[in-house]
């Protein structure tokens, strides 16, 4: 990692020298898609040879820019959502290992600059949908804590009555729905600081949800009636949702759709199951695709596709334990031709899709092999927006956005 973050700075300080100003008065929308565990491999335009059909994310790339040397600044989920949000790369942080687990406390410092704070304090509104996976302070008997066991808390009490202090809404959001990740408990919606729904009943193993379903989790607090295969639906239809409101508002809007899939449990819903032909995961591949498309074409129907950047990337590899050899059996290699996979420091573990469209700003079915890493999201964010990120902050973001511009 120490070579890829010299590169970096190499790579990025020579864009550096060019200035593309914004016109201040109009700011352009942002929506980030981030997928989960989707690999580098798996947009069928990128890699016309693989076999799972991703017809959304296709049109993308016909209509942007697609960054083929992108990289997220960690192989593993968590670490990759902190650097995205704040610019830092998260070895800044206490996280030196694996991803925070169910009922641990914030990721983020409650004084560190984010992303969606720093957009507010320039009049934007800040929303995110979908997984969280940075901690929480749960309230109960005892403390949200780190623990030596992994999910050691998961069989505590708490009291899901209360507010639920250091998530979204207290680091930068305006407004949060989804779930803290789909396959940890508590199972059920939270919305922006409390449970939507109350986790009075209890998980049980359902295997006609789908495959590589949470186990682990049995008993576990879970809201009546909660079914895995409903999430990415769901969250889907809440950020198009989102979007057609926004669009009825003069303030500019930043959305971060934080996708749940193809992340385990991988629950394809019905109008996908056995669509690929494969395998359940080729199935939620395909479902991934759709929900971003879904989201993408909110932004056209709403109107605003000349001024709304949408960034499309994921935040690692592809993971190796929910069907990968079932995909590489039909020739479909998720991680294109670089090795290894989720969790690895291998390439395929951290080299991500990064397709970028911003019609006003760039040029349809383009490609740069410029190197960039997710953390540099932030501070191209500013230079679109025409302004530069707090210097007390973002100290890991390298703006690649004269590479955007034509």
């Amino acid at each position: 990692m120490r070579v890829l973050r010299r590169c970096l700075v190499i790579v990025t300080a020579t864009c550096g020298l060019i200035s593309w100003p914004v016109a201040a008065d109009d700011p352009p929308n942002i929506v980030v898609i981030l997928a989960d565990d989707f690999g580098v491999g798996d947009i069928q335009a990128h890699y016309p040879e693989n076999k799972i059909a991703t017809p959304y994310l296709d049109r993308l790339v016909r209509q942007g820019i697609s960054i083929t040397d992108a990289h997220s600044p960690s192989a593993v989920c968590s670490p990759t959502r902190y650097g995205l949000l704040t610019g830092r790369y998260s070895w800044r942080t206490r996280l030196q290992e694996w991803v925070i687990a169910a009922y641990e406390p914030p990721l983020i410092a409650a004084d560190r600059p984010t992303l969606p704070g720093f957009l507010k304090r320039h009049g934007y509104h800040a929303a995110c949908i979908g997984k969280w996976h940075l901690g929480w302070n749960w309230s109960g008997p005892q403390p949200s804590r780190m623990t030596e066991i992994r999910n050691g808390q998961k069989s505590f009490q708490w009291d899901f009555t209360k507010p639920i202090r250091g998530g979204p809404t207290d680091r930068g959001f305006d407004y949060y729905f989804g779930v803290d990740l789909p396959n940890l408990p508590p199972f059920t919606y939270i919305e922006n600081d409390h449970v939507a729904a109350l986790p009075t009943s209890e998980y049980q193993l359902d295997p006609s949800e789908g495959v590589v379903l949470p186990g682990h989790s049995v008993g576990a607090p879970m809201a009546p009636g909660w079914r895995l295969q409903d999430i990415l639906p769901e969250i889907t239809s809440r950020a198009v949702r989102h979007i057609h409101q926004r669009a009825q508002l003069s303030k500019p809007f930043f959305l971060f759709f934080s996708m749940t899939s193809p992340h385990e449990p991988i629950v394809p819903s019905k109008r996908f199951q056995g669509k690929s032909g494969i395998a359940p995961i080729a199935d939620f591949v395909m479902e991934t695709d759709w929900s971003a498309g879904q989201v993408i074409q909110a932004v056209d129907d709403a109107g605003l596709a000349d001024n709304t950047i949408i960034i499309f990337t994921a935040d690692n590899g592809h993971s190796h334990y929910t069907g990968w050899q079932e995909l590489v059996d039909v020739q479909h290699l998720p991680s294109g031709p670089y090795r290894g996979h989720k969790g690895d420091i291998w390439e395929g573990g951290h080299r991500v899709p990064l397709v970028i469209r911003w019609p006003a700003r760039i040029a349809a079915g383009t490609s740069s092999k410029q190197m960039v890493c997710l953390t540099d999201i932030c501070a191209t964010c500013a230079e679109a927006m025409g302004t530069t990120p707090p210097p007390e902050g973002a100290e890991d973001s390298i703006s690649f956005f004269p590479t955007l511009s034509f």
